[in-house]
């Protein structure tokens, strides 16, 4: 092996800039919206399984392993830092996005509740031209509290908030403002600190003590025992185990 160091032609050189500029713009990017979508989302739905984003976390990170592992390998071909022949450079790089675009299609098709809830994509403008006064908003709350105190529709695990909205004559924009505003939560939070108070009741009734804590957060709301555990000690600050051993 032999190492020969020439230098890239006009073409090379700026097809090498463009391509390490975008393959750093556009993770970058990627990264700015997912933490803004992330946010939109808790104020839409009272529950994150298989509509989280972690899987395009994932993928992002996987979009910078493979940008880089294409940039070397083409950049240190055509530079003759290594001796491998152009060609076989771009075969590398083409099994390697190759295999980027399968991971994408697999993480993307596990996911269909990104494809079919209706989560809004515009940027979020803070009730600037709602026209929610603060007395129809008080009223909202008012007969949110008793609804969700009489009806407790949060047993439902896929409560969402067009729903509550259509349940309550409301807009989905003005019950959220009245929730975000009046209680300093978003949706999400505001649902399952309902679930936390009727898993703490549950567990204090004698006629559940046969049911397993999991069972309890189920028939509580919860979908899952992981996101019953972070929300629950979230709330409580203790696991519930250690809330039903303390009481």
């Amino acid at each position: 092996m032999h190492y020969v160091c020439c230098e890239l032609t006009w073409p090379a050189n700026y097809y090498s800039v463009f391509f390490a500029l975008s393959g750093g713009g556009y993770p970058t990017v990627c990264i700015i919206l997912l933490a803004i979508h992330n946010r939109k989302i808790k104020n839409e739905f009272s529950y994150e399984e298989k509509i989280n984003l972690l899987w395009l976390r994932n993928l992002i990170l996987f979009t910078i392993f493979t940008f880089l592992i294409t940039f070397l390998t083409i950049y240190f071909t055509l530079d003759s830092y290594i001796d491998m022949k152009p060609k076989y450079a771009f075969y590398v790089a083409s099994c390697v996005i190759t295999i980027y675009i399968f991971f994408m299609g697999y993480f993307g098709l596990r996911q269909p509740y990104i494809f079919t809830d209706k989560v809004t994509t515009k940027p979020e403008q803070r009730y600037q031209k709602s026209g929610l006064d603060a007395d129809r908003s008080a009223d909202l709350i008012k007969r949110l509290n008793a609804l969700m105190k009489e009806e407790k529709p949060y047993l439902n695990s896929k409560l969402n908030l067009s729903e509550l909205a259509e349940r309550l004559d409301s807009s989905k924009n003005h019950l959220s403002q009245a929730i975000n505003e009046t209680t300093g939560k978003n949706f999400f939070d505001y649902v399952n600190s309902y679930r936390v108070q009727e898993v703490k009741v549950r567990m204090k009734n004698p006629d559940h003590d046969h049911v397993t804590l999991l069972g309890i957060a189920l028939d509580s709301g919860f979908s899952s025992k992981s996101s019953f555990n972070s929300i629950f000690k979230k709330v409580t600050g203790q696991t519930p185990t250690e809330y039903k051993k303390s009481t």
